[in-house]
């Protein structure tokens, strides 16, 4: 399902972030990745003012996000062991 993001969702955020960044250890480029995922602060006011899209599971906890500016996306992800697809 996907739903406009609440501030309780702001920790899911920081967990998809951090194993999406993870993924690239292998290479040294974790940390890379860490450093420029969009801000804490940043995402808040997203939510504030209705520019993260959230994507759930069945029990409605964020597993993707979509971050809108403009009415465009300016970024997005998913946590790669949670959203279901292949890899």
């Amino acid at each position: 399902m996907i739903r406009a993001a609440r501030g309780s969702d702001l920790r899911r955020y920081a967990l998809i972030e951090r194993a999406a960044a993870r993924l690239y250890a292998p290479w040294g480029l974790d940390t890379v990745f860490a450093e420029t995922a969009t801000a804490i602060d940043r995402v808040a006011r997203a939510i504030d003012h209705g520019e993260l899209l959230a994507a759930t599971d069945e029990r409605d906890e964020m597993i993707g996000y979509a971050l809108l500016e403009r009415g465009q996306t300016e970024a997005a992800g998913a946590h790669p062991n949670l959203h279901g697809g292949r890899a």
